[in-house]
């Protein structure tokens, strides 16, 4: 199966390996001052394995790291809310405690977050500093007993919410780029091999007839299918399923995710390879086992002749 996907470069890179070892010589391909042979390129492969395996870890981190920014949002804003209800109630009309802080949006950055959080922090010493009167002694509690101290610890873990989610995003990006380099390797010395097999053997010869493909040769793409995407509450899992392909050269359907929300082709896994005429339904816990987590799945058409096509993504949040 020729490359049409990120997921396609191990399986691809195995296809030159098996007919790479079959050769009655051995052979070395050019690149710069060096040569690559069956060992490098075994290396290569597993080099790439390696990289693949530690992208979708860290792919995991930040999906874990947004989840956490997004619950430390969610309860960041409801107490500042909360404390501007409160001070509405206990002090209507007071000078100096009329001034409240902004809620902010639950999608809102770093700044608005903490200024709100100062501003409420300011607002609740002076607060705790009135004398007792009829109404209110401080200090001033929230429910639960929440403190101004537990406050201010909220927003220290708050701030390093943040911190810790761009630090996850730029891990991701940084790996992303070390995986790019040795695909891009991996695929120039594929198609390397094929030049030298096919000026080193007749075109009619085995080893020229047998080469693995490295890019689909020329064809149409398939019509994709529509994809519904659940969480099963009763079951606790996503569960996908999809319309049928009218392709007569269907090879498979494949189901492809991404930790988070948002579906990204170049950070795609394969999570599943289904054939055409089994049941048209995949259900998985993976990547959903914390409250509030996400992953974007695609079902993709596969044809024998390679080439590919994605249904629009489907996302599944796992409630909580």
């Amino acid at each position: 199966m020729p490359i049409s996907s990120t997921v396609d470069y191990i399986p691809v890179m195995d296809e030159f390996l098996a007919h790479w070892g079959a050769l009655p010589e051995p052979l070395k391909l050019p690149e710069g001052e060096t040569a690559v042979g069956f060992v490098e390129f075994t290396a290569l492969r597993v080099e790439l394995d390696v990289a693949k395996t530690e992208l979708q870890r860290k792919l995991n981190d930040l999906e874990a790291a947004r989840v956490h920014l997004e619950q430390a949002r969610i309860t960041g804003g409801d107490r500042i809310a909360e404390f501007n209800r409160r001070i509405r109630a206990e002090f209507p009309n007071t000078p100096g405690l009329s001034r409240l802080p902004a809620v902010p949006a639950r999608t809102a950055g770093r700044d608005a977050f903490l200024d709100a959080m100062d501003d409420a922090l300011d607002l609740w010493n002076r607060v705790n500093a009135l004398p007792p009167g009829p109404v209110f002694t401080a200090p001033l509690l929230l429910r639960g007993g929440l403190s101004r101290d537990q406050l201010l610890a909220m927003r220290v873990g708050l701030d390093r919410a943040f911190t810790q989610r761009g630090a996850a995003d730029a891990a991701v990006f940084s790996q992303r780029l070390v995986r790019n380099l040795l695909q891009d390797r991996a695929k120039s010395l594929m198609i390397l091999y094929r030049m030298k097999i096919e000026a080193l053997h007749a075109p009619e010869s085995f080893q020229v007839a047998t080469l693995p493909r490295v890019t689909p040769l020329p064809g149409s793409t398939p019509e994709p299918v529509a994809l519904t995407a659940e969480w099963n509450e009763e079951a606790g899992r996503a569960e996908l399923t999809w319309t049928a392909s009218e392709e007569p050269d269907l090879a498979s359907y494949q189901v492809r995710g991404v930790p988070g929300p948002e579906y990204s082709a170049e950070d795609e896994t394969l999570m599943a390879t289904l054939p055409p005429g089994g049941p048209r339904v995949w259900h998985s816990i993976a990547g959903l086992a914390v409250p509030g987590s996400a992953m974007s799945y695609k079902l993709y058409v596969r044809l024998a002749t390679g080439h590919e096509a994605g249904s629009a993504p489907g996302t599944v949040t796992r409630p909580g």
